[in-house]
Parts: C-alpha cells; sequence; structure tokens
C-alpha cells in the first residue's frame, strides 16, 4: 500500500513522472479522387466524417479494477477499451513490499492494450424528452467482483446498463500446417487430402476444423501433419442488459458492498437492482414534482457504502447531500440525513445552483466521510456532521466570476482518490489537474499539466493561471478572463481520473488519449 511503501507522503511532497500514454491509431485512409478533383462539398462531408470519429473516440469514462491489474476506458462512441498490467510488471507486483525494497525494485507499473469491444451500439430512438437521439457515450464504468478468473464491469449511456464479462478463452484456430511435400525427380506429385467421416474431396486446409483426421498422401507415400495450435483469445460477453427503467439519463451506477445488488441513478429517481436479474428493479428515490414541470432540485451523482450494504447518499444539483439507510423505508425520498451549507437550502440564483451542483461523489475508504466535487472546489464531509463540510480545498475559484460562457457551468468534472484516501486528484481547464491533501486543512496542492512532459505550476488555486506560466508547460492560453492576467483554455478540460487502489499512479482522459504518471 502507499502509506507503507512510501509512509504518510501528501501529495506536496510526491514528485509526478510520465509513465505512458495510450493514442487511437489512425487509420491512413486514402481518396479514390485526386486532390484537384475533391470539390468543397466532398472536403465538408471529409472534414464532418473526421470530426465525428474524432468525437467518438473522446474517453467518457475511466476506472481501475480493485487490484489495478486492469484499466477500463470508455468512450463518446460506445467502445470500452480495457488495458492490462505487463507480465514483467506482474512478477514484479507479485512480491511483497519488503522484497522490492531489498532487490530495489522501484519500477512503475506498465499496461498494455488486451482488449476493445462495442458496448454501446448508437440506437435510432428519440429521447421523448429531449425529443434528440439517444446517444451511446459510455456515461460511467464500474466494476464489479468476479467469483473466477474472469472479469466482470458495469457500463451504461444514457439509459441502458449492461453487465460485461471479459475472459480469456482457447480459440480452435489453425495457423499453420508443415506440409512440405518431397517432389521426386522426374516425377509429377498430386496430393489429395483424405478426411475420416467425409467423402473424398479436396479441401483447403484454411477450411479445416480441430476433431477431423487427417491424411496427406502424395502418390505412395503418407505424409504426417503437425498437430493444429490452440490460441488464446480474449473474450468479452454481454452476459445481461439492464434497460426501460429510467426515463431520465443515467449518470451514476454503484455497486454494493454486498456483492449482489447495484444502484443506478438519473436526474429524478435511483433504482436498485441483482446482478441475477435484469427484468426487475426497485425504485427507492423517486423526486419527480407532484404538480407541474418545477423541479427544486436533481440528482447529479450517488455511490453506495464502501462497508455498509444498507447505506448510500447522493448529491443534488443545489449542492445538498442526503445519506440514506435503506432499513428505514423502503421508499427513501424524505428519511436520511441532509448535509449542506448555510444558504444551500434556500432560493439561490440559477447561476450560484449550477455553481454548486454535485458533478461527482465518493465515500472515503474509512466509511465515516464523505468527499464531493462542484465547480470550483472539492469538499470533505463528516457524516456524523450535516451542518457543513469540515474542509473546502479550492480548485478554479479563479474562473468563476470571469467566466462568459454559461455552458461552462454544466461541465461535470470528476475525481479520485488514492489508496489509503489521504490525496485526491480532480481536473480542470488547459491540461491541468490539481493534486490535494487530504490530511492538510490548506489549498496549498499542486497543479500538473497533462502531457509527455509534464511540470509542476505551484500556484494556488485562488490565483491566476498566467499566460507565462501555461506557455512553459506547453499549454496555450486563449482566453483570458478579464484584466487580471488570468488565462485558460476552455476547449481543453480533464474531466475524468483514476487512481491506482495500491499505488502512486493516476490516468488521466484527455480528449482520445489516456495518460498515466506514478510518483
Amino acid at each position: 500500500m502507499m502509506e507503507e511503501e512510501g509512509g504518510t507522503r501528501s501529495a506536496q511532497s510526491l514528485k509526478w513522472k510520465f509513465s505512458q500514454v495510450f493514442e487511437p491509431k489512425m487509420a491512413n485512409e486514402k481518396s479514390v479522387k485526386d486532390a484537384e478533383e475533391v470539390t468543397s462539398d466532398d472536403k465538408e462531408s471529409k472534414d464532418d466524417q473526421t470530426s465525428a470519429k474524432q468525437v467518438d473516440k473522446v474517453i467518457s469514462a475511466v476506472r481501475f479494477d480493485k487490484t489495478g491489474d486492469l484499466i477500463a476506458t470508455g468512450d463518446c462512441g460506445g467502445r470500452i477499451v480495457l488495458y492490462e498490467l505487463s507480465d514483467l510488471k506482474k512478477s514484479s507486483q507479485s512480491r511483497t513490499i519488503g522484497e522490492r525494497i531489498d532487490s530495489g525494485d522501484t519500477t512503475h507499473p506498465l499496461y498494455r492494450w488486451k482488449i476493445d469491444f462495442k458496448s454501446h451500439e448508437k440506437q435510432y430512438q428519440v429521447d421523448y424528452l429531449t425529443c434528440e437521439p439517444i446517444k451511446n457515450k459510455i456515461n460511467k464504468i464500474t466494476w464489479c467482483p468476479a467469483p473466477n478468473t474472469a472479469s466482470l464491469l458495469l457500463s451504461t449511456n444514457e439509459k441502458t446498463i449492461k453487465l460485461w464479462k471479459v475472459q480469456e478463452k482457447k480459440v480452435k484456430k489453425i495457423f499453420t500446417f508443415d506440409m512440405n511435400i518431397p517432389r521426386a525427380s522426374g516425377k509429377s506429385t498430386t496430393a489429395s487430402a483424405t478426411i475420416s467421416g467425409c467423402p473424398r474431396r479436396e479441401k483447403s486446409h484454411n477450411s479445416l476444423t480441430i476433431g477431423e483426421s487427417i491424411q496427406l498422401r502424395t502418390g505412395s507415400s503418407s505424409l504426417p501433419l503437425r498437430a493444429p495450435k490452440l490460441e488464446t483469445n480474449t473474450v468479452a460477453t454481454c452476459r445481461r442488459t439492464f434497460a426501460k427503467a429510467h426515463d431520465f439519463h443515467i449518470n451514476s451506477i454503484s455497486t454494493n458492498s454486498d456483492c449482489e445488488t447495484f444502484i443506478s441513478a438519473d436526474e429524478l429517481q435511483i433504482h436498485l437492482w441483482n446482478l441475477e436479474r435484469s427484468d426487475q428493479a426497485f425504485n427507492i428515490v423517486d423526486l419527480t414534482p407532484v404538480y407541474g414541470n418545477h423541479m427544486p432540485q436533481v440528482i447529479t451523482a450517488a455511490e453506495f457504502h464502501p462497508e455498509h450494504c444498507n447505506m448510500l447518499a447522493y448529491g443534488t444539483s443545489k449542492g445538498l447531500i442526503r445519506l440514506l439507510d435503506l432499513r428505514l423505508s423502503a421508499l427513501c425520498d424524505r428519511s436520511g440525513k441532509l448535509f449542506g451549507e448555510r444558504g444551500c437550502r434556500s432560493s439561490r440564483s440559477a447561476t450560484m445552483d449550477f455553481v454548486s451542483s454535485i458533478s461527482d461523489i465518493k465515500f472515503k475508504n474509512d466509511g465515516r466521510h464523505v468527499i464531493t466535487r462542484d465547480y470550483t472546489a472539492l469538499k470533505l464531509w463528516d457524516i456524523n456532521m450535516n451542518s457543513g463540510p469540515v474542509s473546502t480545498y479550492t480548485v478554479q475559484e479563479n474562473l468563476l466570476s470571469k467566466i462568459r460562457d454559461r455552458k461552462l457551468l454544466e461541465d461535470m468534472f470528476e475525481f479520485c482518490l488514492s489508496g489509503n484516501g489521504l490525496c485526491a486528484a480532480t481536473g480542470s481547464y488547459s491540461h491541468l489537474f490539481r493534486l490535494i491533501d487530504l490530511s492538510q486543512d490548506s489549498n496549498k496542492a499542486k497543479t500538473l499539466q497533462a502531457s509527455t512532459m509534464p511540470q509542476m505550476l505551484n500556484v494556488e488555486a485562488s490565483s491566476p493561471w498566467t499566460a507565462r506560466a501555461l506557455e512553459r508547460c506547453g499549454v496555450s492560453a486563449t482566453r483570458e478572463l478579464g484584466g487580471n492576467g488570468c488565462f485558460y483554455n476552455d476547449t481543453v478540460k480533464l474531466l475524468n481520473l483514476a487512481w491506482h487502489p495500491s499505488q502512486n499512479l493516476i490516468a488521466c482522459a484527455l480528449a482520445d488519449s489516456l495518460f498515466l504518471y506514478h510518483a
């Protein structure tokens, strides 16, 4: 664990370095027409197709499994890509901590591509609430406990949740045969294949299957063939599909500690599912208004307690947190403990609601603290104190008063926790993300720029990011916020991150690339 390897090292003392980057392979497509024959309409259509393909490859979800041996990413095109720990690093990581220190093994984990598959296809079905087609974008990914060597994960788009099983299988595939047929000098030789149980016929070796007895004859002599080899492939199979339960867009899925159930949440409802039953869901939270279309608040994130299977928490668009106990009531609309800062429960402006809206919520490993992320800050809550957060760590408060485009307030920034719960990482604009030490009540966090040559920006979250500081990291500051010298690039945002469960390793999803950093 991180505590054992490096003690209670804070985010300030860790020196982060670039580890790996996974980028999509760009196919070099050749046009049938020459460059002179391409019209303006052709160029526009090609540009539209290229931009659509690029949007589909943008990563929208990242998650480590509980062992840290696998990384799952989902993109806007409905595709899931799995990366596995390389064999060399697996053997190194399987050693005890003392053995690694004695042998001087300080290498960080390295990953490689394992499998990619299409999780959600594009549905030609219109969402009757928004009158728009249902997107196949992967909103969330979560790992499920597996009883054997196979891996189980849940993935969801706006309406449908799928349970995938990924395992290695031996595929019956013939590679090559040793068919070196000797030819007698001066004589012509014809080869014919005789297959038991079948009439005599000419057959190509590509159409042979395992289990058939084959005898190759050349004239009067018979030549033995080598036995075909078996190939071990990684196969992804959809075990169950959980659909037709949500009227609004799904924003959260979370597995329970009982290893049998999970929840799915949209803007107004939270459903409880059993992993073995896809035809039945229990509605445990329903915020649908009785009269009219006025909705004072909506659900933005939900998470199960890491230890108690009867407890869960969800955050709302007003910055409120409700801690639920499933033992108290079957429908937990009004029950449970409510957490919020002063002023959150009163009526405020729409802009303040956007700013305070909770975009992500997680329990710490101790089960006593809850951490939330809104647009400007990361907040630490104690479940025994509902008067307000214990600590507030500002992330991008300097941008609040200068933002001109209100749509930026709708960006849902996530955060990730280290294995020991002492550090957190969350993203921002301009390729930047913040490393926060949760053990200290301080805003002296470090800012790291996601690139192959990362550099630290030792600036406060409340101070402006100067154009000179961003240019030193290779980031172009495309917009100036007012006249105070505060710059940012709102076209590049880092929304999704994941932290290795036992090591100082962070995975950052930046557009269509996955960056890994170690300390």
